[in-house]
């Protein structure tokens, strides 16, 4: 097998190489793995591209409810609709229905014509229920 002069087969580099090649400092980040894209910006600085760093996704926990929890009995009914919008907030879908909601609405109920804001807060759905009696 030939190697040029100064290369080595993979499996044969020195940890000094790998790093030098493939792990990079990115901010104040070190042993980064990224790869140069060949752009330079006008700082000079040869581009990099990075792998996604999982460490900066938030964890979000699931909201546990109890066994009792029943979404057609009208006591559960603030319970539900509570973990509905907080589920609206956690995605991005969500968070945009909410606000193209509030400024159709110019940002007020349309039921009770209070202002909505951030201390105030919201509910999803603002409905008055009726009993119905059956004698």
């Amino acid at each position: 097998m030939s190697v040029a002069l100064g290369t080595a087969p993979a499996f044969e580099q020195s940890a000094f190489w790998v790093h030098r090649n493939y792990f990079h400092t990115v901010s104040a980040w070190h042993w980064v793995f990224a790869t140069k894209t060949g752009k330079t910006p006008s700082s000079g600085k040869s581009e990099l591209l990075t792998l996604y760093d999982i460490a900066g996704t938030p964890i979000r926990r699931h909201r546990k409810l109890t066994a009792t929890a029943n979404p057609f009995d009208p006591a559960w009914e603030g319970c539900f609709e509570e973990r509905l919008g907080l589920a609206m907030l956690d995605s991005l879908k969500g968070r945009k229905q909410l606000i193209r909601l509030w400024l159709d609405q110019a940002c007020s109920c349309p039921v009770c014509q209070q202002t909505i804001t951030k201390s105030s807060g919201w509910r999803l759905y603002h409905m008055v229920r009726i009993e119905v009696d059956n004698h």
